[in-house]
Order: structure tokens, then sequence, then C-alpha cells
């Protein structure tokens, strides 16, 4: 695939507008954390597994989102600091 097929796939989207499935790298980054961070998370279930499409391997928004809120809940009774939040 040429750059340019590639750069135009990249911003197909409106801007702004979150795409509804991620790569693993953007899964990642979208939690903040390295990809391999992110595949300790997957396999130790802290983020949800992927879906394949036509052998892409992608991650649901939506799921990735599900995930974050409840480590959040999960994450509150042991923090250093108590009730606060970051």
């Amino acid at each position: 695939m040429s750059g340019t097929a590639r750069q135009s796939r990249s911003n197909a989207l409106p801007p702004g507008t979150m795409p509804g499935a991620l790569a693993r790298e953007a899964a990642a980054a979208w939690f903040s954390v390295s990809p391999t961070t992110f595949d300790r998370m997957v396999r130790d279930g802290l983020a949800p597994k992927p879906f394949k499409i036509y052998g892409c391997v992608r991650w649901r928004v939506s799921a990735l989102a599900a995930a974050l809120a409840n480590l959040d809940k999960d994450d509150e009774a042991e923090t250093p600091w108590g009730n606060q939040r970051a």
C-alpha cells in the first residue's frame, strides 16, 4: 500500500471522531501504556480480548472504555492517596 493510500485511510474520519475499533498500538496508547504492557493487561483480563476483521486484530473502543471504568472501580481502595483522584 502506498503512503498516500495509507494516509487517506487514516484520515477518513472527520476531525475529532473516534473510530469504533483500534489496532494494538492505538489501543495501548488509549490506555497510555506501552504495547507490551497492554498485552499483559489483555492476558491478565484487565483489558478486553480483540476480535478479527479479515485477519486484522482490533479492539472495540466501547470495550476498552468499559475495561477502563472497571479498573477505576477496582483501584479506588488500593491507591496510596485514599479516595483522592489523580
